[in-house]
């Protein structure tokens, strides 16, 4: 069933949505749950960029990256975008600077990244177990069944496993002759077999073990048990702080895909505390920033950290989003992506996500306008891929561009001042739906 989109007050929408055109913008890039570093990161942008600029029709130059502090890898990025009539009535291109900052936790994520058959094994184990005792799972099965299939097959399986092992110690007294014992243990060995073939096929298309390394790091996370991780955050806050107040940009987006969707919104958060604080400490000057505010969160899995009962402070801080005026937040999540949870506000479940909140913009980036249709479907089938097209260049032109709405003229809530929100979407629901 489809409900219709709850009307809720949308920072993409307010007033002053018709602002001058941006030159200049900072973009903090907040990776996946992913061991590769700003090196991947930049040649993957460099790449991409110069294959949707020949798709879209403007030009993007991708400078080299250097580095600006052991935790930040910067670029700059040259926009010429043809949009302008000039006084002659010529087309004149619109220039855009960005620079672009890869916040790094891949060292985090290499830390906690296990190697080794065993190791892997063991982190599944207790990352399904924990994830069904905290109640994190069968919060994924209420809100998106397909998110829950990819995640929770390894606790489907084992079920499974441990299921058949009881019937085959049950009925093995009972089989009789020894041509139906041997006739029953290979059954039983055909049967494991499948369930090993199972499990096999799932890793290879879904990279069943980097989601549930990704699921123990964020349990880990929620408790606060990851050593540098807190104090990190608190660093990216003041950091972008500062780069707010610099008056040197024009727009400021804080940008997060996957795991790390979790880290933009967090970062966000201390943000606007800090701006808060240094309000209060100058009674009656102007609270409001000097440049416009934006959050874009790509394929969240935010859910699997805010519904766990130690993960207040993440609550709090998704609060701190809804409670800000001057922060536009823009979700998109595709149904075919399956390792996210689709078309789902973010805040969904929480006590402060009121319809007076500013809750974010839930979209749908139809990566099926992205290419001709057999080659979406290639897309589509591999799932690991497909949770990368946020990212990624697409072959035709469509409403949904990552580049320009980063590196474009356009700020966030002018690029989707005209699309409706799916706040309320509940196609994927289950069991009621979330709870937290």
């Amino acid at each position: 069933m489809t409900a219709s989109p709850t009307p809720v007050q949308d920072a993409a929408e307010a007033p002053d949505a018709a602002e001058a055109p941006v030159r200049r913008r900072l973009v903090c890039y907040f990776s996946g749950f992913d061991p590769q570093g700003p090196g991947h990161y930049h040649q993957l942008f460099k790449d991409e960029a110069a294959k949707q600029s020949q798709v879209s029709g403007y030009a993007l130059q991708v400078g080299p990256r250097k580095k600006v502090t052991p935790d930040i890898v910067a670029w700059e990025v040259r926009g010429e975008f043809p949009d302008v009539a000039d006084e002659s009535g010529g087309r004149a291109p619109e220039v855009v600077e960005t620079r672009v900052e890869f916040l790094r936790w891949d060292d985090l994520i290499r830390a906690h990244w296990p190697r080794g058959r065993w190791a892997v094994l063991a982190t599944v184990a207790w990352a399904s177990w924990e994830g069904w005792r905290q109640g994190v799972l069968m919060r994924t099965l209420r809100q998106s069944w397909p998110f829950f299939l990819t995640i929770g097959a390894p606790s489907m399986w084992a079920a499974l496993a441990l299921f058949s092992a009881l019937v085959l110690v049950l009925l093995w007294p009972g089989a009789g002759s020894p041509m139906t014992i041997a006739l029953f243990g290979a059954a039983a060995m055909a049967w494991a077999l499948v369930l090993a073939g199972l499990a096999w096929w799932a890793d290879k298309r879904m990279r069943l073990g980097w989601l549930l390394r990704s699921l123990a790091f964020i349990i880990r996370q929620g408790r606060g048990a990851i050593d540098g991780l807190a104090p990190r955050v608190q660093a990216f806050g003041k950091h972008v702080e500062g780069q707010i107040r610099s008056g040197v940009f024009d727009e400021v987006i804080i940008v997060g895909h996957s795991s790390g969707a979790m880290l933009a919104m967090s970062v966000m958060a201390e943000a606007l505390r800090s701006l808060r604080t240094d309000a209060d400490a100058n009674a009656g000057a102007d609270t409001r920033p000097a440049c416009r505010l934006s959050l874009l969160t790509l394929g969240h899995c935010t859910p699997l950290l805010s519904a766990q009962p130690a993960a207040q402070w993440f609550r709090d801080d998704i609060a701190t989003l809804l409670g800000s005026e001057v922060v536009c937040w823009v979700d998109y999540a595709a149904p075919p992506d399956g390792c996210c949870f689709s078309l789902q506000d973010p805040s969904l479940g929480l006590p402060s996500a009121t319809e007076k909140a500013h809750r974010p913009k839930c979209l749908n980036p139809r990566f099926a306008e992205l290419f001709a249709a057999d080659r979406y479907q290639a897309i589509r089938r591999d799932k690991f891929r497909c949770h990368f097209q946020y990212v990624m260049a697409g072959d035709l032109r469509s409403s949904y561009d990552y580049f320009a709405m980063t590196c474009g003229p356009q700020t966030v809530p002018q690029w989707h001042a005209q699309m409706p929100s799916a706040i309320g979407w509940r196609g994927f629901w289950t069991l009621g739906g979330p709870r937290l």
